[in-house]
């Protein structure tokens, strides 16, 4: 209906632009007749201008009702194509639901006819053809006396022989990952070093007992003292043509027995010798602590810095003189490598017939290093079946490359018991000489 009104309307403005168009020829005959400014030709004029204004808005108005047909049709074109999706969307899930039909109608059937067969196979089975059972008992069923399953005895056999197979491959894993050192053997094959030493692993027990750092003096600890003896020996021989006054006791890492050595060779010195023990380790002194000492007591350091002399500084113990290491210094290093440490070094060598440093481990700090500078001898001490080939390795090549005096190693807290397995010296080597002890070692 909108669209047959545009048209009509269409040709109502058609009309009047024929009629415009006559208006237009009774101007230009009145114009000529009477002019422009006669009142005919003016009241034509006002007359053509609004046919011609009525005719525009006839056109603007049927050109609207296109614009709005237009529209109209193109709303109803989309709502015809999403009614059809629709219908298709529908028409594809009446299809979806028909094959599931189907298929159920399928299994129905099937299920059906399953059925159907069992229970005529239950009527067949149940008919009273079958009715008397053609069975005989052959023999009666016997209770046991043990049971059958499980079998718990070859379990456990089998158990323990994997569980030993196990320990056996563990136990040649560990040894073959071990790359600690163990014995003397080791010392000169690996770290390619002479052995001074071999000191036992001392278990201590009663309070009747002296500290392990002075258990070269416990008579009941003669095989551990025999072992000092033979370390200081092995000193000895080391200088023969040139006397070693002055030597340094370190090791690769803390607690390597580093202090007890060399508190216990100082004590072997000291029944022979004029001996002198001095602490070298201002970051972790441990000798004051060992000789009954504080550890604010004046030492090393307040030497070296001038607030105390020698002799306010040196401490008789167990027939040796002790320097302690004194108060913890911020700068250890700078101490050691100071010219005053050097002169009190040649005092006490001037004084004493042996001078004993307890020094820091290598390869914490570089106290070691300054010191082996300063005196004739440095002795390494490798802790038994507990330091690794490569840490004590790196300890003595930074000593080597400083021009060190290594004058060997000292294997400490060697495990006697094990000795037959890696070559050491056991128990039986010190009981042949009457050295012999009850402890164990």
């Amino acid at each position: 209906m909108m669209f047959s009104s545009g048209v009509s309307d269409y040709f109502c403005a058609f009309h009047v632009h024929i009629d415009g168009g006559t208006g237009v020829q009774n101007l230009s005959e009145l114009s000529k007749r009477y002019g422009p400014k006669h009142p005919k030709y003016i009241a034509a004029q006002s007359n053509f201008d609004e046919s011609l204004e009525v005719f525009r808005r006839q056109v603007r108005k049927v050109v609207s009702g296109f614009a709005k047909a237009y529209s109209q049709a193109v709303s109803d074109l989309q709502a015809l194509s999403g009614a059809l999706e629709e219908s298709k969307r529908d028409i594809q899930g009446i299809n979806r639901k028909r094959y599931e039909l189907s298929q159920l109608e399928r299994e129905v059937q099937t299920s059906r006819q399953l059925y159907n067969l069992f229970f005529t196979r239950f009527k067949e089975t149940n008919s009273a053809a079958f009715a008397a059972a053609n069975a005989r008992f052959v023999d009666q069923a016997v209770i046991p006396f043990s049971p059958v399953k499980p079998r718990k005895t070859l379990i456990l056999l089998l158990a323990m022989i994997l569980a030993g197979a196990v320990g056996v491959m563990l136990a040649f894993a560990r040894d073959m990952l071990d790359n600690t050192i163990k014995s003397a053997g080791e010392i000169e094959a690996k770290l390619n070093q002479a052995v001074i030493g071999v000191l036992p692993r001392v278990e201590r027990a009663g309070d009747d007992s002296l500290a392990i750092s002075e258990a070269v003096l416990d008579r009941k600890e003669k095989t551990f003292a025999e072992a000092v003896k033979t370390a200081r020996t092995g000193v000895m021989l080391s200088g023969i043509d040139t006397p070693l006054k002055r030597l340094v006791v370190t090791s690769s890492i803390p607690s390597e027995g580093k202090t007890t050595t060399s508190m216990n060779l100082a004590f072997a010195f000291g029944q022979m010798e004029k001996v002198v023990l001095l602490d070298g380790d201002m970051r972790r002194p441990s000798v004051a602590g060992n000789c009954g000492l504080t550890n604010r007591s004046p030492g090393l350091s307040n030497i070296i810095a001038g607030t105390e002399d020698l002799d306010t500084c040196t401490y008789p113990y167990q027939g040796i003189d002790v320097i302690p290491a004194g108060i913890v210094p911020p700068n250890p290093l700078e101490l050691l490598s100071s010219e005053r440490f050097g002169e009190l070094l040649k005092v006490l060598a001037d004084k004493y017939d042996r001078v004993i440093i307890d020094s820091a481990p290598t390869q914490a700090v570089s106290d070691s290093l300054v010191l082996s500078s300063h005196v004739d001898g440095v002795i390494y001490v490798v802790k038994s079946d507990a330091t690794p080939t490569e840490v004590a390795e790196s300890g003595l090549n930074r000593l080597l490359r400083v021009n060190a005096n290594v004058l060997g190693v000292v294997l400490n807290q060697f495990d006697a018991s094990h000795a037959a397995k890696y070559g050491g010296y056991g128990k039986g080597y010190y009981d042949y000489y009457g050295y012999g002890s009850d402890k164990a070692y």
